[in-house]
């Protein structure tokens, strides 16, 4: 059998009902401690409700046994009406009138017994149960049920003793007492729950307080981190700008100085090249007067070779004249008559042929000398070009080298800046 416990009575559903049982086991309890009362003091009884009666054998009469079984009881009562009142809150709830039988039935042996124990007495009634409310074991809700009660029972009672006890309306008036316990339970039972729902209304606010302030905290921190990054990152920009720049004026000097080399070079070789044609123009200038002189002496040579051969010629025809035998003179003398002409013409025809000759040789070794001193310069004056060109592209790329070179390290040190950042 199932036990509701007074202390968490609102956990006991239609399925966890209290049986009759312990119900019945409780009213027993206080009437048993009434009925006690009632038969251990006869005098009490027989002088009716004066209070010096009562209030003098009120210890004998052990009204902390009988708050004690009624706290119990109202606890179990409270259960009952909070079942009711749930049951009844259900929009297909099934018979819910169990509870309030089981209520009725425990009311009814209470109040049967206290009137009883009485003698239908309703002063008596009155003066015990104010002493079993006062008792330690009813405190706080249960010792206002308990008046409540009380209040309930006297005001059904008359003052006929009799009646009391005959005709009392116990049925109405335990029917009475349970509309207005369920009804006040219904009440107390929605104010928890309104003050459940304000309290949990308040937890959610303060929550989302909390976690507004949380966020707004997060979003502080977070612009916090965003504006150290970016001045961080503003930093390491600024800082590899500068060394780009630096690596930039580094490039520019360089490529400034192999442009100065370049023009000195430059007006280097067209220095050297000026001189080389002044002296080629020199020499061309030379080569004429060489080549004249030169040819002068070939001609005076070729004369005096001459002259030595005109004797020798003359000594042979003289010789051959003697050998020869005797004309007469008339044939002689015409005869050098006649041949006189002819040897001063050719003579003359000799000496005018071997002079064009000698003019034309001199000019043909002018011009063959002239040509070839010029060939000879032009030679060397490519040559001395090629070897000038081909010195340029050797200084032209080592300068590149050094540029090449210049920018890569220039990079590496940027990289090695930017990088731990």
């Amino acid at each position: 059998q199932v036990v509701c416990p007074s202390a968490d009575f609102r956990r006991c559903t239609m399925k966890q009902a209290c049986t009759m049982k312990q119900a019945s086991s409780m009213v027993a309890w206080f009437f048993a401690a009434v009925a006690g009362a009632a038969t251990g003091h006869e005098g009490w009884m027989s002088r009716g409700s004066k209070n010096s009666g009562f209030l003098a054998a009120v210890n004998r009469m052990q009204p902390n046994v009988a708050a004690r079984s009624l706290s119990r009881v109202e606890g179990q009562w409270r259960s009952e009406a909070l079942q009711f009142t749930e049951c009844n809150a259900e929009s297909n709830h099934m018979d819910c009138s169990q509870s309030q039988m089981a209520f009725e039935k425990s009311c009814g042996t209470i109040v049967t017994a206290v009137v009883a124990a009485s003698s239908g007495d309703r002063d008596t009634v009155n003066e015990y149960m104010e002493v079993v409310c006062d008792e330690s074991e009813l405190k706080g809700w249960k010792q206002e049920r308990c008046k409540h009660f009380v209040k309930f029972v006297t005001d059904t009672m008359t003052a006929d003793n009799w009646a009391n006890r005959e005709q009392l309306d116990v049925s109405g008036m335990c029917v009475r007492f349970w509309a207005n316990m369920s009804a006040s339970e219904a009440f107390r039972v929605r104010k928890e729950r309104e003050e459940q729902a304000k309290q949990l209304q308040a937890e959610r606010a303060e929550a989302a307080q909390q976690a507004k302030q949380l966020a707004a905290k997060a979003a502080a921190e977070k612009a916090v981190r965003e504006e150290a990054l970016r001045k961080a990152t503003a930093e390491a920009e600024a800082a590899a700008e500068k060394r780009r720049k630096q690596a930039e004026e580094q490039e520019r000097q360089v490529e400034e100085q192999r442009k100065k080399a370049e023009t000195a070079r430059a007006a280097e070789e067209a220095k050297q090249a000026a001189k080389a044609r002044a002296a080629t123009k020199k020499g061309a200038a030379k080569q004429p007067k060489k080549a004249v002189a030169t040819k002068r002496s070939s001609v005076t040579k070729q004369a005096a070779a001459e002259k030595r051969v005109v004797p020798a010629k003359k000594a042979a025809a003289a010789k051959k004249k003697a050998a020869a035998p005797a004309r007469p003179a008339a044939t002689i003398g015409a005869a050098r008559v006649a041949k006189a002409p002819a040897t001063v013409k050719a003579a003359a025809t000799s000496t005018k042929t071997q002079k064009t000759v000698a003019v034309q040789n001199h000019e043909h070794s002018t011009q063959t000398m002239t040509h070839a001193a010029e060939m000879e310069s032009a030679e060397e004056e490519e040559d001395e070009v090629d070897q000038k060109l081909r010195e340029a592209e050797q200084e032209e790329e080592e300068t590149r080298r050094s540029i090449t070179q210049a920018q890569s390290e220039a990079t590496t040190f940027t990289k090695g800046s930017v990088a731990p950042h």
